[in-house]
Order: C-alpha cells, then sequence, then structure tokens
C-alpha cells in the first residue's frame, strides 16, 4: 500500500502554503537485495531519440501507475514515446530481454504538461499480467498520511554526475505534505 500512496503523495497537489518545492531526495538505501518487487523501472524511448527512465508501481496484473511526465511525448519535445518496463530490484541494460515493451498509456484527465502538482499521474499497460503481486491501489485520501511512517521507493541516480538512473532506493520518512 505504501508504494502507491507514496507515488500519489509526491504527486498531489500542495496546499497553498506548503512551500514545496522540487528538491531531490538525498540519501536512502539501496534495494538490490530484490525486495519490493512491485516497484517497476519504465524506460521511455520518445521519437525524437530522447530516453528517460522512470519509477512506476504495479497496481494490477497488467497496470503500471507511474507519472504523466514520465511517459508525455511533449515533455521531451517530441510527438510519440515507446514504453519499456522491467520489474526487479536492478534494471538490466537496455538491451537485455527482461524488458517488455507496454501496449498503452493514460494520462490522468486533469494532468496540465509542466505543471508537476496538477494531477501528473498516468497508467501504462502491460502486454500481459505479471507474476508479481501488484499493490492495491488506495482512494484513500493522502492527507491522512501527514506524520505517518512511509516508505518511498523509486529509481535514481546513486551519486552526483553519475548516469546511473537504474538504481532502486528506498527512503524511510514522515510526509509534511
Amino acid at each position: 500500500v505504501c508504494l502507491a500512496l507514496a507515488l500519489l503523495t509526491a504527486c498531489a497537489e500542495p496546499p497553498a502554503d506548503s512551500g514545496a518545492r522540487a528538491d531531490p531526495i538525498v540519501g536512502g538505501s539501496d534495494v538490490t537485495d530484490g525486495g519490493f518487487a512491485a516497484v517497476y523501472m519504465l524506460r521511455a524511448e520518445f521519437d525524437n531519440a530522447v530516453r528517460a527512465g522512470c519509477t512506476a508501481t504495479l497496481i494490477t496484473p497488467r497496470t503500471l501507475l507511474t507519472a504523466a511526465h514520465c511517459v508525455d511525448p511533449r515533455k521531451a519535445g517530441a510527438t510519440g514515446v515507446q514504453l519499456f518496463a522491467v520489474g526487479r530490484a536492478v534494471a538490466p541494460p537496455a538491451t537485455d530481454p527482461a524488458w517488455v515493451q507496454a501496449i498503452d498509456s493514460r494520462f490522468h484527465p486533469l494532468y496540465v504538461p509542466g505543471d508537476l502538482f496538477s494531477y501528473d499521474l498516468a497508467v501504462v499497460l502491460l502486454p500481459a499480467a505479471s507474476s508479481v503481486t501488484p499493490v492495491p491501489y488506495s482512494a484513500r485520501d493522502a492527507t491522512a498520511l501527514v506524520g505517518q511512517p512511509l516508505t518511498a521507493v523509486g529509481y535514481g541516480i546513486a551519486s552526483e554526475g553519475a548516469a546511473d538512473y537504474g538504481t532502486a532506493f528506498s527512503f524511510d520518512g514522515r510526509p509534511t505534505v
């Protein structure tokens, strides 16, 4: 439950007086031990040769939840995108056959490109059901989580200047927004 909620909390619209910023999360623990199996890495290949990576959470056997800006071709100055997903704690190289091409993606209907706090949600459809147990989606109001322990898991860069965005990390904290 925490993983999907963490993604939703990170993308939810902050209160006007929250002082929310787009600072990076610093720290965290490497999760290369195979934990957090429902956390996937997405690779976006845009039709203008730009590539990007993002984190997604398996919420049904075939559906990944991610941020809309991760799959929106307009964010890369492109008109189209092909999405690939891999569901393991350590992302394989782009040529590994474990990568699966997604068959569809949809943005939240109120998503506004360029506004990271405006319904920045998307779903990505996999061609077949995963053998991994999905994290159930919760429609619970995320403000109830303020001050509660939360583990966020995602892919990121391990050190400044590195190009290793395929490393999975977890971060334990207490939401303040």
